[in-house]
């Protein structure tokens, strides 16, 4: 199972946790200590962690910007993030920082407020990405988002967008989620060919 980084082998270190930290932004976790886990962290001689986990859930982040950087001060090598955790903040959008780890293969964003589908798009060039949360973001309310309602839906319209997940919100990606999403984009495909004028 892929989900927790708990059941990864040993090198890989304990998840990073500045969850519950109050944090308005990524700067004042500079200022606070990672919480405590099951598993002591093992620091370098830098005083930075061996870890490729990183969790920052349960704050009211707006803007991940310096996450980069962030990171850089916490992880000893931040290139080798795997799992990361953004859920339940104030997220409205998919930063661009996000398209930039090239090992990230596990990213929770539910409970944010991501309200448009087209932000979720960017997050189809993350190649790695294996498993992704989405649900309780506010693009679940919008109205306008489906393309053909009879037979779209916001995980078919995700798995369109990203099609190497394996896992979308907790819940495995089966041979039917693949082929309604197949069918949406080709009905996609079809409806902007027609708005551009082309063939009926």
């Amino acid at each position: 199972m892929m989900g927790s980084p708990e059941k990864r082998p040993a090198e890989y270190g304990p998840i990073v946790d500045y969850s519950y930290r109050d944090l308005d932004t990524l700067t004042e976790a500079y200022d606070v200590a990672a919480r405590p886990g099951l598993r002591p962290y093992t620091y370098t001689e830098q005083g930075r962690i061996l870890s490729c986990s990183f969790r920052i859930s349960n704050n009211q982040l707006q803007d991940i910007s310096f996450l980069n950087e962030l990171l850089t001060h916490v992880l000893a090598d931040p290139t080798r993030l795997f799992w990361l955790d953004l859920s339940f903040n104030s997220l409205a959008h998919i930063h661009p920082v996000l398209t930039t780890f090239s090992n990230l293969q596990i990213l929770y964003l539910h409970g944010n407020s991501i309200n448009n589908l087209a932000e979720i798009r960017k997050l189809g060039t993350v190649v790695p990405l294996r498993s992704l949360t989405l649900h309780g973001n506010l693009v679940e309310l919008e109205k306008g988002y489906r393309v053909n309602p009879s037979m779209s839906s916001p995980r078919s319209q995700v798995l369109g967008m990203i099609p190497q997940l394996k896992v979308l919100d907790f819940s495995a990606v089966t041979r039917q989620d693949r082929s309604t999403a197949a069918v949406l984009k080709a009905f996609e495909r079809r409806s902007h060919t027609v708005r551009k004028g082309g063939p009926k």
